[in-house]
């Protein structure tokens, strides 16, 4: 019964190592489920703010930028924001 669940487990291991390798179906799915996705996301908007969530995801990912090309450009003059 150990050596079953070892290589059941082992099985189980092997699995979804391979499952992690993306294969063509997948972006193929992702495209043509893509627009489907997002209707259906669009359509729950009286219930979920998707414009104000995409607005401030936006904004964070840009601030964030900003902050990193700012501490880039600051350490060619040799000033350290980390301390």
């Amino acid at each position: 019964m150990i050596i079953y669940l070892l290589i059941k487990g082992f099985d189980a291991i092997l699995f979804a190592l391979i499952s992690i390798i993306p294969v063509f179906e997948t972006p193929a799915w992702i495209v043509t489920s893509l627009p489907d996705v997002l209707t259906r996301i669009a359509s729950f908007n009286h219930y979920l703010p998707v414009f104000e969530s995409v607005t401030v995801i936006l904004f964070l990912i840009g601030f964030t930028l900003t902050y990193k090309l700012a501490k880039i450009i600051l350490n060619v003059f040799h000033v350290d924001l980390n301390s």
